[in-house]
């Protein structure tokens, strides 16, 4: 079973409601079990991580793979790779194993990345407010995965599952 870990907005949370919810629109602490950063190769990586995500990781830009876990396209040299019921500390290890030799480094980023969840028929439109990007369906797709600002705040922004901030 997954391990719950602590994110920062539990703080600010305590033991109320681990949501904002408004007409059209439900903002969330997203129920992630893992964040394992990926740094390095990634020529060398795509084997080992297509075995991890069961399929072939993306060799274009700000690109989303998998479902459980699914893979971001960050940088031409780092992925991140996310779940929601693993164990973190067993998926770190069968990357850290699986890229034994290569060129590559394996970062378990779960408790210092926050996961929010924005969804809803407004939530394109929400995030569309505080971010400088393109959210069109047709270019913003369930596929997509960018680094950018919102609100002035570098995060990462994927559509995964929903629209989904990673937040260092």
């Amino acid at each position: 079973s997954a391990l719950r870990h602590a994110t920062p907005f539990d703080a600010t949370l305590g033991e109320g409601p681990r949501e904002i919810a408004a007409r059209g629109l439900t903002i969330s602490a997203a129920p992630v079990a893992a964040q394992i950063a990926i740094t390095g190769d990634m020529a060398a990586a795509a084997a080992a991580l297509g075995a991890i995500i069961n399929q072939v990781p993306p060799a274009s830009p700000n690109q989303i793979a998998g479902k459980e876990p699914y893979l971001l396209w960050l940088a031409p040299d780092k992925r991140l790779i996310v779940s929601e019921n693993g164990n973190r500390f067993d998926l770190a290890q069968r990357l850290s194993s699986a890229l034994a030799g290569k060129f590559a480094a394996v970062s378990d980023v779960t408790d210092g990345v926050a996961m929010l969840d924005i969804l809803g028929p407004r939530a394109r439109e929400i995030v569309a407010m505080g971010c400088g990007l393109d959210l069109d369906p047709q270019f913003f797709t369930p596929s997509t995965s960018v680094r950018t600002l919102l609100a002035s705040q570098p995060v990462v922004l994927d559509m995964a599952l929903a629209f989904a901030l990673h937040q260092r």
